[in-house]
C-alpha cells in the first residue's frame, strides 16, 4: 500500500474506533490503533514508523521520535491543545502538524462558567455546612458568609480565543463588569468582540475572578506566578482549564493557605494526572476536577469527524485544514523537506 495511505492513531480516549476503520476501508487506506500515551519513545517510533498520517490524543510526539518517523507526513492533535508535539523538530523534519482549533470550545467554556460559580459560592463548605446541620440539627452557616452578588463582581478573561470567546458571550448575562487580555487579537476582532485589550497585570489588580484560557508556549508557561498573584485581591478567585504549566500550583496553594486569595478551580495538572502530593488537593477553597472540561458526546463525535475530514483531504491536497508550521509550506528550504 503507498505510503500516503498508511493512518494510524497513536492513543485514543473512545471506546472502539470503529468507525473511523471503516473510513479508512472505503478510502482504500490501512488503519492501526494503539494505547502508546505511556510508552517510551523507542515503542512509539516501532509502532509509528511507517505511518504517513498519525493522529495523537496524550502521547508526546517529541524531537527523538519526530526524527524515527520515516515516512510521517501529517501528525494531527486529537483537541485544541498541542503542547505534546515538538513543532520545532517537527519543522525541521518535513512533517505537517496540524490541530482542531473549534473542539469542545463550548464544552470547555461551559467547564469554566461552572468553576467559577462553584468556587465563588463556595460548593464545598456549603456542602460541609449542611452535613454540619444535619449532625447538630440546626443550620451551621460559619465559614459561609458574607457572600457577594456576581453582578457587583469584575470578571477578567486571559486569552480571548475561541474558549475565552465563549466564556465572555456566556458571563454577559450576569451582569459583571468583563475585562479581557489578548495581546494577540486583532482591532477588527476586538471589535466583533465589543471588547479592548487590557494589560494582564492591570487584569489581575481589578479582577475578582480570572479564568485561564491561552495555550501553553514558552512565553506562557508560568504566566500566572507568585508575583502576578501578588496583585490580585485576596477576595479573588483563579480559575484553570487550559493547561497546568500556565499556574505556579505551590503558589498558589501557598496564596490560598495563607488568605492572599480566596479560592480557585482547577481542571488541569502538571504533570498529569496529579500524584497524592499534589498541593491544592484536600483545600476546602479549592475545586478540583479531572480534565474533564473538553468532554460531551457531542464534541467527540464532532472532532471524530474533523480528524477524518483532514485524512480526506491529505488524500487529495497533501494538506489537513488547521496547520500549525505553516513555514514547513512557505519557506521554500523547509519545503524541500516535505516528505511527498
Amino acid at each position: 500500500m503507498g505510503d500516503g495511505k498508511v493512518f494510524k492513531v497513536a492513543d485514543y480516549i473512545e471506546a472502539d474506533l470503529d468507525w473511523e476503520a471503516e473510513r479508512c476501508r472505503e478510502l482504500g487506506a490501512e488503519f492501526s490503533c494503539y494505547k502508546l500515551d505511556n510508552e517510551p519513545d523507542e515503542v512509539l517510533i516501532e509502532h509509528l514508523r511507517d505511518a504517513a498520517f498519525i493522529v495523537v490524543n496524550m502521547a508526546k510526539i517529541n524531537r527523538a521520535v519526530m526524527g524515527g518517523l520515516a515516512r510521517a507526513k501529517v501528525i494531527v492533535r486529537h483537541g485544541a491543545g498541542f503542547d505534546n508535539l515538538d513543532l520545532k523538530a517537527a519543522t525541521e523534519n518535513g512533517i505537517l502538524c496540524a490541530y482542531q482549533p473549534n473542539a469542545w470550545s463550548e464544552e470547555v467554556a461551559e467547564h469554566a462558567v461552572m468553576l467559577m460559580l462553584a468556587v465563588d459560592r463556595n460548593l464545598r463548605r456549603q456542602s460541609a455546612a449542611l452535613e454540619r446541620s444535619l449532625t447538630v440539627g440546626k443550620w451551621v452557616f460559619d465559614r459561609l458568609q458574607p457572600y457577594n452578588a456576581l453582578r457587583s463582581k469584575t470578571l477578567g478573561i486571559v486569552g480571548c480565543g475561541n474558549i475565552g470567546s465563549h466564556v465572555l458571550r456566556k458571563m454577559n448575562g450576569f451582569g459583571m463588569r468583563i475585562l479581557t487580555c489578548d495581546p494577540y487579537l486583532t482591532t477588527e476582532r476586538w471589535a466583533e468582540l465589543d471588547m479592548e485589550h487590557t494589560p494582564l497585570e492591570e487584569l489581575l489588580r481589578q479582577s475578582d475572578i480570572v479564568t485561564i484560557h491561552v495555550p501553553v508556549t514558552d512565553e506562557t508557561r508560568g504566566l500566572i506566578d507568585g508575583d502576578r498573584m501578588r496583585l490580585m485581591k485576596p477576595s479573588a478567585v483563579l480559575v484553570n482549564t487550559a493547561r497546568g504549566p500556565l499556574v505556579d500550583v505551590d503558589e498558589l496553594a501557598a496564596a490560598l493557605r495563607e488568605g492572599r486569595l480566596a479560592g480557585a478551580g482547577i481542571d488541569v495538572y502538571d504533570p498529569e494526572p496529579p500524584d497524592a502530593s499534589y498541593a491544592l488537593l484536600n483545600m476546602d477553597n479549592a475545586i478540583l476536577t479531572p480534565h474533564l472540561a473538553w468532554y460531551s458526546e457531542q464534541g467527540l463525535w464532532d472532532i471524530r469527524r474533523w480528524i477524518m475530514d483532514d485524512f480526506e483531504s491529505f488524500l487529495d491536497s497533501g494538506l489537513p485544514k488547521h496547520v500549525l508550521n505553516r513555514e514547513v509550506l512557505e519557506n521554500p528550504r523547509l519545503r524541500m523537506t516535505v516528505r511527498t
